[in-house]
């Protein structure tokens, strides 16, 4: 079912967010998807304590 309700959002060109709001280290709501992925990323870098990781060969 859940197929079948995606594929029909996607033809009626409605679209959702997922509407889970990111907060900076603050405490504050960021609003902007900028703002947004910058934060995602500073909270992986974080989590790697800033080590980039290759990915295997």
């Amino acid at each position: 079912m859940r197929t079948v309700y995606d594929i029909s959002r996607k033809l009626s060109g409605k679209s959702t967010s997922s509407g889970k709001p990111v907060k900076s280290l603050n405490g504050d709501t960021l609003t902007s998807p900028k703002e947004q992925l910058e934060r995602w990323s500073e909270h992986f870098k974080i989590l790697t304590n800033g080590k980039l990781f290759e990915s295997p060969p």
